[in-house]
Parts: C-alpha cells; sequence; structure tokens
C-alpha cells in the first residue's frame, strides 16, 4: 500500500511476477480513476458530472442455473434489464438475452439460442416473431404495416400510396388508392 507518489492516491501492487500496480485516485479535473499505472491510463473513471468511463471489458456472471444476472439501466421513471437466464429460468429467459422492462414487468425483446429474435413474446419461433399488433417499415414518407388485427392478417400502407408486389426485381403487380 502506498500513499501518494506521481499519480497521488492509494497504490494497490501485485507483488506476483506481473508486479501491476493499481492506483485510486482523484486527477486534477475532479475524476475518480481506478488508473492501471502499466498501461498509463484509467481503466475506470467516474467524471465529475457522475458519467462513468470502462477501459476492457464489463462481465456480470452468475453461475446458479436459475438466475437473471442482468444489467439495470433507469432514468426518470423507467427502467429496463438487459440479461440472460440461467439454464433453469422460466421458458423464454433460459440461455437467451433479454430486455425486461422493470416498470412495466414486461418482456420487450428476446434473442433466443437459434437466433431468433422476439419481439412482444419471450417465445420466438422463427427468426423474427413479433407479437402485439402491427410491424411499421417507413422511409418516413410511406407506411408500410403488417400484422393481425385479431380476425385476420393485414398487410399494406398505411399512407395514400400505393403497393406494388415484385419478384426477381420486376413488378407483377400494384395496388393503388382508387
Amino acid at each position: 500500500l502506498e500513499i501518494g507518489g506521481t499519480n497521488s492516491g492509494i497504490k494497490l501492487k501485485n507483488s506476483g511476477a506481473s508486479g501491476r500496480v493499481y492506483s485510486l485516485l482523484s486527477d486534477t479535473s475532479g475524476n475518480f480513476q481506478i488508473y492501471d499505472d502499466a498501461a498509463a491510463s484509467g481503466r475506470l473513471v467516474i467524471a465529475s458530472s457522475g458519467n462513468a468511463t470502462f477501459s476492457g471489458t464489463v462481465k456480470t456472471k452468475n453461475t446458479n442455473a436459475s438466475a437473471y444476472p442482468y444489467f439495470a439501466i433507469e432514468a426518470s421513471a423507467k427502467e429496463y434489464h438487459i440479461g440472460v437466464g440461467g439454464a433453469s429460468t422460466v421458458t423464454g429467459y433460459a440461455n437467451n438475452l433479454y430486455i425486461y422492462d422493470n416498470t412495466a414487468t414486461a418482456i420487450r425483446m428476446v434473442l433466443d439460442t437459434s437466433g431468433n429474435v422476439g419481439i412482444g413474446t419471450a417465445l420466438p419461433t422463427t427468426k423474427l416473431t413479433v407479437n402485439g399488433g402491427y410491424a411499421n417499415f417507413t422511409d418516413g414518407t410511406v407506411n408500410i404495416y403488417t400484422g393481425s388485427d385479431g380476425s385476420g392478417g393485414l398487410f399494406g400502407t398505411i399512407t395514400n400510396h400505393y403497393q406494388r408486389f415484385i419478384t426477381n426485381n420486376t413488378e407483377r403487380m400494384r395496388i393503388d388508392n382508387s
């Protein structure tokens, strides 16, 4: 343990072969750092504004098969969790990457081990499974949607534009608004 030195702070030194030295310090800008002397850089910098910067990999790990290790992201009145369900967690979370809306207590998106993505569902059955209304595609002017209204499937534009059907990059049919 060393107090003071080039980067004023508390130094922690590994006495083993690597001899790495890390410092806990407050720099001249008022930032708190975990500083790696060998790399001459802050591995974790917490700025006086409260923003944090990491250098390297941030990892959350839990070896409990029924656990849900996650990162929580919160702003004002909303909190989301991004994580991976353990092997013994409930269906839809087990071994899958998920985004969970903790405020609304609802799953928002899942990427399963087969590469399927589910939006609004924890159990995607195809490469993209959307549950809960419509999927909307837009270029900022034309809006094309596809989905279900509970009584049947829907596909079309929700703006005053025609709908084209093409194969082999050739228009085969057009439906306009007349």
